[in-house]
């Protein structure tokens, strides 16, 4: 049988370590109490500095256009005067992606094909 013990640093002190014997794996450690509700989590989402890096890291990875056919660089246009209506059902609920966009392509090795899927921007 081999065992695994993994401690913890000061910060958690009277908690009880993580072992692992066999194949299953015993905690005694405290979970914390969620304190984030839905809409506060959804408030996040769509803060402004939330929005920006996620708009940075969607125009880092240059993908294609969606369904829409809507580019990258037609998106700032496209979602300005949108972005109120956009936000307002994010933080709602109500608020339905589109269709992703079905590409097949060839696999490198050539042992047939992938299927991509490409949301919209």
């Amino acid at each position: 049988m081999i065992q695994l013990t993994l401690g913890f640093d000061d910060e958690t002190e009277g908690r009880e370590p993580l072992s692992l014997a066999g194949s299953s794996l015993a905690a005694s450690v405290e979970q914390p109490a969620l304190r984030v509700s839905h809409d506060d989590l959804m408030e996040q989402i769509v803060d402004s500095d939330n929005m920006e890096w996620a708009w940075k890291q969607v125009k880092a990875n240059r993908g294609a256009a969606g369904i829409d056919g809507i580019t990258i660089a037609q998106f700032p246009d496209f979602l300005r005067p949108r972005w109120k209506a956009v936000r307002q059902s994010l933080l709602d609920g109500t608020y339905r992606p589109q269709a992703v966009r079905r590409k097949v392509i060839p696999k490198p090795d050539g042992s047939g094909d992938r299927m991509l899927g490409i949301p919209t921007v």
